[in-house]
């Protein structure tokens, strides 16, 4: 699960959803395009509402999140938390440090990320954004020219 604090949508994939096996009968239907998720406009096609428990041993707490489930083939996360879920958390992340603390009714609940796969994860995205951003650059758009 990747916290991503500037997204506006909770997402949960496809794929994500059938490994936990769970009714269907739980989606409710949606059709809105998301735009700047994966750098193009995607088809958002379901909603499906959640208790999600984060935290561990006595710090937990549990809240409803709404995720959006997306088709998307190569993802490297299984879920991504976005603004909504991290308010409602009350939630500070702390990036360079893969840290997100949070209260809870037991003390601060406290989550670390794993570095190892947090490279993977960077490795696998960035270059392809780079390789983007240098095509949208050589297309002749995002050039400026000063007078």
């Amino acid at each position: 699960m990747l916290a991503v604090t500037r997204s506006a949508v909770d997402i949960l994939y496809i794929s994500t959803f059938d490994k936990l096996q769970l009714p269907r009968s739980i989606i409710l239907p949606l059709s809105i395009p998301l735009t700047g998720f994966t750098g193009h406009s995607i088809n958002a096609i379901e909603v499906v509402p959640l208790d999600l428990t984060v935290g561990s041993g006595s710090r937990i707490t549990i809240i409803r999140t709404q995720f959006t489930d997306v088709d998307i083939e190569d993802q490297s996360y299984n879920s991504l938390i976005g603004y909504p879920t991290l308010t409602a958390l009350r939630a500070i992340v702390f990036p360079v440090h893969l840290n997100m603390k949070f209260p809870t009714p037991g003390g601060i609940g406290d989550i670390s990320g794993d570095q190892k796969k947090a490279r993977r994860c960077y490795q696998t995205y960035v270059p392809p954004l780079k390789k983007d951003l240098a095509d949208w650059r050589g297309s002749g758009f995002g050039k400026t020219t000063w007078r």
